[in-house]
């Protein structure tokens, strides 16, 4: 209710502009009533309303790609997002995009070499996200945690492949998986990061 009252005092403060719209997408996207906010948001988007504040066009774009995630979207989410990268980097902006959530985040590192030239600024952007302390839980594979177990034993690739009734190249390759997303280059740093 506050934040339709604050949206509400926006608009008789600012007029029409694309800031109070933004504000109502904001709202039905947490509710969540994507549909709303996907039209709410529409006419920013397309250029009929502008925005008061600076960055909020931006803001925009990435209430969209939140939407379109959300919806599962992704092609539509990654276009938004590119938008939004076009939007920011002249001014190397970057507080809306941590303003958005860790979904933005998630996108951006996904989308790792999909934005052309604007590569470099959404590279600078993944590095400005504090670096998040997930689990080991968190980042493997449930075949990959099944491994896991298995490597303080320090039995062979070939013993574990037989117990797991897989190939050695299977194991093979959810080791490197695990040693490329715990950031670890041996056996040893592995047990210990684990």
């Amino acid at each position: 209710g506050w934040a339709h009252e604050l949206a509400t005092e926006a608009q008789g403060f600012l007029g029409s502009t694309g800031d109070t719209p933004l504000a109502e997408a904001i709202i039905h996207l947490h509710l969540p009533r994507l549909g709303l906010a996907r039209r709410t948001i529409q006419p920013v988007l397309d250029g009929e309303l502008d925005c008061a504040a600076g960055t909020n066009l931006t803001a925009a774009w990435l209430v969209d790609a939140t939407t379109a995630l959300a919806r599962k979207h992704d092609s539509r989410a990654h276009s938004a997002l590119t938008e939004a990268l076009r939007l920011a980097e002249p001014q190397s902006v970057l507080r809306p995009f941590h303003d958005c959530g860790p979904q933005i985040r998630d996108l951006l590192v996904r989308s790792t070499g999909r934005f052309g030239v604007l590569e470099p600024f959404a590279e600078r952007l993944r590095a400005s996200f504090p670096r998040s302390e997930s689990t080991a839980s968190d980042m493997l594979t449930p075949r990959e945690l099944e491994l896991l177990v298995e490597l303080p034993s320090w039995r062979t690739a070939e013993q574990i492949a037989a117990d797991l009734c897989v190939s050695v190249n299977t194991v093979k390759t959810h080791l490197r998986g695990i040693y490329r997303k715990l950031g670890v280059r041996s056996r040893v740093e592995l047990a210990r990061r684990a």
